[in-house]
């Protein structure tokens, strides 16, 4: 088992240096949550993950460009973004009268787990800000500004997934037997639903049938229809799903203009309170090391890394964001491309399985984009075995961001930036680490 393990490591390694890339009662500001959320919100109560093989489609357009970052911001038609910053104040006072008072009544402490982050779905200069829990019960609150009014989506749970200025937003997720894709754009009045589909396995009195009903817009439709119309509102290719913000603290302060001035104060106020923070564990202060990663068009990222952890901190317009803050793993390689700003991990196994994701950070959002491949396998004498097609290679399915695709098209996406340089990431006590640390005493002189 271990040499077969070793092998499929191996072989990631060489796709990786080929240049292979690429996871109750829910708070609702009162008048602003869209009424058409049906019983979608009541069917899904529970803390398990959606299943993220429920969305499967053959129709992806592999031909569109990545709509993972490269260095600028585009609006389409829109050429003056970031220019009228009026809706800072919007968004400011809507957190204060509206959200700050509901969470302090029904969550005390909620400052510490919820965050909060900017993206772009519409497309015109103004950002939407997502509100997120952090936990499945509650969601997330996705907010936009209509005609200097902020108005408000609540999600059912977490998961979510959009085309930046794209106008689509799509809440993707689903519990123990029932999932959901509810597809919205942004209109005259706010969050809009367009299409609402559910899929959830049928059960008779001995349990799974092993069959699926589909539904779209109220009406049963088959497998093929379903991820016709879901697919239809954003490929696999174009998807970027949201995952973690900024602090509350450093959102308001970022809002009212009071954050850091500049990238340098940012991170000096990190490598300081790490600093800190190992010393109050009993370690010593050089237990974290440090790394400016250079990025095009915008300020550096900031690379902490322990023995077994790191976390990566970006800032932005006085934006100050952590994440990913991840363990380092042996069966996971990570990598990091400095230009593009885009971290990525990889994870190979056994029977053809693997799972690589890009993170990238931009105006306070923590967003990604996953690659899967999966293995048809049957049990066989009490082991499971690889099905085989025609030709003894074993069938594959492969999946960008969750929507079913051709092998040449999954390879096309994953290898979009070969030519793009990359490093490895690995612990700082590492005999060779890729990437060069500096001490916290060296880094802070550095961000003089």
């Amino acid at each position: 088992m271990k040499k077969k393990w070793i092998a499929a490591l191996l072989l990631g390694v060489a796709l990786t240096m080929a240049g292979c890339t690429n996871a109750g009662t829910t708070p609702e500001a009162e008048g602003q949550s869209v009424s058409s959320e049906s019983s979608v919100a009541g069917k899904t109560d529970g803390s398990k993950e959606a299943d993220a093989s429920k969305e499967e489609s053959s129709a992806v357009d592999s031909s569109t460009a990545s709509s993972e970052p490269d260095g600028m911001v585009s609006a389409g038609s829109k050429e003056d973004m970031g220019i009228d910053d009026s809706w800072k104040g919007l968004y400011a006072e809507y957190i204060e009268k509206e959200i700050v008072p509901m969470l302090d009544a029904r969550e005390p402490g909620w400052e510490e787990g919820w965050s909060f982050g900017m993206i772009y779905i519409n497309d015109d200069p103004i950002p939407e800000l997502v509100i997120s829990s952090g936990y499945e019960a509650a969601g997330n609150i996705i907010c936009t500004v209509i005609d200097g009014k902020v108005e408000s989506l609540q999600t059912s749970r977490l998961s979510f997934y959009y085309k930046e200025f794209g106008n689509v937003l799509v809440n993707a997720e689903g519990n123990m037997g029932f999932y959901y894709d509810i597809i919205y754009r942004i209109g005259e009045k706010g969050f809009e639903l367009l299409h609402e589909g559910t899929n959830e396995e049928v059960y008779e009195e001995n349990g799974p049938t092993g069959e699926v009903l589909y539904t779209m817009d109220g009406k049963e439709v088959t497998k093929d229809e379903y991820y016709k119309t879901v697919n239809a509102a954003i490929p696999g290719t174009e998807r970027i799903f949201w995952n973690l913000g900024s602090s509350y603290d450093d959102m308001m302060k970022y809002l009212k203009g009071n954050g850091p001035k500049n990238y340098q104060e940012a991170y000096r106020e990190v490598v300081e309170a790490l600093s800190k923070d190992a010393l109050a564990a009993g370690r010593a202060p050089e237990y974290y090391k440090f790394a400016l990663i250079e990025r095009e068009n915008y300020d550096p990222l900031l690379l902490c890394s322990g023995n077994h952890t790191f976390c990566i901190y970006a800032f932005e317009d006085g934006l100050l964001q952590a994440g990913p803050d991840q363990w380092f793993s042996e069966t996971e390689l990570i990598f990091v491309y400095p230009k593009l700003g885009i971290i990525q991990n990889h994870q190979y196994y056994e029977n053809n399985v693997s799972y690589v994701s890009d993170y990238w950070m931009r105006a306070g959002s923590l967003c990604a984009s996953y690659l899967r491949t999966e293995a048809e396998m049957e049990m066989v004498d009490d082991e499971w075995k690889l099905v085989l097609n025609e030709n003894g290679e074993p069938i594959t399915t492969y999946l960008i961001n969750n929507a079913e695709v051709s092998k040449e098209d999954y390879y096309k996406f994953a290898e979009r930036n070969d030519e793009k340089f990359k490093q490895q990431l690995v612990a700082n006590d590492e005999e060779y680490t890729f990437i060069e640390y500096y001490h916290g005493a060296e880094m802070l002189e550095m961000l003089k």
